[in-house]
């Protein structure tokens, strides 16, 4: 019989919830058992499970814990160590969100070579005491965003860094199509469909990681929509004109140019 509780202070109680819905989608028809319980000072979860299902469970425990240290301690970590990151403007937090997604496969592997379990497994400690070496990465990479304040710099540099980031950037969604709507535009994603502004698609973008983009529409709407979006994405996206004609890179790219 294999037991494990991973237990967490009130304050991180959203991360171990987190931990605690992905486990318990995982676990589902193994013979394992997990349970959430919470007072006013922690919040735990109890899993348990035969021999046969031991190894499994293991693998799933410690890819879920990996999850949260990359999806949470580590924005929460590289936003405190960002200089500028209460800046209210656009292209930081842009830059922020983009920073924040570098690289978290990678990382997440890190932190499951990480993880040793134990009866009792503290997951405040975890991530404060054990994942120095990765905490270092992410300290070198904030400063080298520190002393490059991204309102210094020009648009080319700023695309190229924001370029780099993204192609480093595990994929998240598929497929999004985008319409325009004048000053919004409507975002369809897996079964999702959303209506934002158009100064904050660049963002989202960011955020969901697209393996492809498809616009529908008229390519001056994209352009006012999102030049941004135009540039750093331009090899995920899909220009389908009016009457479905399709715009190939080399055509858009023109177009692009015409508008920078």
């Amino acid at each position: 019989m294999f037991e494990c509780n991973i237990v967490t202070a009130k304050k991180n109680e959203e991360s171990i919830k987190h931990i605690f819905l992905e486990l318990k989608n995982k676990l589902k028809g193994l013979n394992s058992v997990i349970s959430l319980f919470s007072n006013e000072f922690e919040t735990s979860i109890l899993i348990g499970s035969t021999d046969d299902c031991k190894a499994s469970t293991i693998l799933h425990l410690k890819r879920a814990i990996a999850t949260c240290a990359v999806k949470n301690f580590k924005k929460d970590y590289i936003n405190r160590r960002l200089v500028h990151s209460n800046v209210q403007d656009k292209r930081q937090s842009a830059f922020k969100k983009a920073l924040s997604l570098f690289d978290d496969d990678c990382d997440t592997e890190l932190v499951m070579e990480k993880v040793e379990l134990s009866e009792k497994f503290y997951l405040n400690s975890f991530f404060e005491f054990s994942l120095s070496s990765l905490k270092s990465k992410w300290d070198r990479v904030c400063n080298l965003a520190n002393e490059n304040p991204v309102n210094e710099l020009c648009e080319a540099s700023f695309v190229s860094l924001i370029e780099f980031l993204v192609e480093n950037t595990p994929y998240s969604t598929r497929k999004i199509s985008i319409y325009p709507k004048g000053e919004k535009c409507k975002l369809q994603y897996d079964e999702n469909e959303i209506e934002i502004k158009n100064d904050e698609v660049f963002e989202k973008m960011i955020e969901l990681a697209p393996r492809q983009i498809v616009f529908n529409g008229v390519m001056k709407e994209f352009l006012n929509c999102s030049s941004l979006t135009c540039h750093v994405f331009e090899n995920k996206i899909q220009y389908n004109i009016q009457k479905g004609i399709v715009c190939t890179k080399e055509i858009s790219n023109q177009i692009i140019e015409q508008n920078s």
